[in-house]
Parts: structure tokens; C-alpha cells; sequence
């Protein structure tokens, strides 16, 4: 399930139309059409307002970040995961020779 498919899937369930969600986020009922569509990519600073708004967990929308909530389960700001690199050793001077 994409993260969109899971804002579509909560959107029908809610009985929750564009416009509705535009109205809610305070966006253009285009915008909204553009996100579900795929044409233009989410903002991850608009995601606390959806969950609010909707139910639809940014953890769902976003995957792709790391969601910090406070205590009380609301999101407080996310984070880019760091992904280790993990380096090629340089090869030893004995390696070196036998090349």
C-alpha cells in the first residue's frame, strides 16, 4: 500500500471528500487532488495537520521519516534517518603488492 493509499483509504472511510480535507488543512481542493493522484509530493509539515484532521497516522503517510511524539501521542516533529555508511577498508600494503 503506497503512503496515498492509505490517506484515500482513510478519506473513504470517513466519508471525508477533497474539498472537505482542503477545507480542514486549508489547502486547494486541487492540491489535495495532486497529492492523492501522485503528481505532487507531500509535504511532511502538512502530516501532523492530516492526522489531526483524519486519523491517518504520519508514521502511514510518510514512512520514510522518523515521527517524535510527545507523551501524549501528538507529533512533535520528525526526522530524516541517518543511514550508516558502511566504508571499504583500504586494502593493506600486502594487498597492495599483490595487485
Amino acid at each position: 500500500m503506497s503512503n496515498m493509499d492509505a490517506l484515500r483509504e482513510c478519506m473513504k472511510a470517513k466519508e471525508v471528500t477533497h474539498e472537505a480535507l482542503a477545507n480542514l488543512l486549508q489547502v486547494s481542493t486541487s492540491l489535495v487532488g495532486h497529492w492523492l493522484a501522485g503528481r505532487r509530493a507531500l509535504d511532511p509539515e502538512r502530516c501532523p495537520a492530516i492526522e489531526a484532521a483524519i486519523g491517518v497516522r504520519c508514521e502511514e503517510l510518510m514512512p520514510n521519516l522518523e515521527w517524535v511524539r510527545d507523551a501524549a501521542g501528538v507529533v512533535t516533529h520528525y526526522q530524516v534517518p541517518v543511514v550508516q555508511q558502511i566504508a571499504t577498508p583500504a586494502p593493506s600494503a600486502s594487498e597492495q603488492r599483490a595487485a
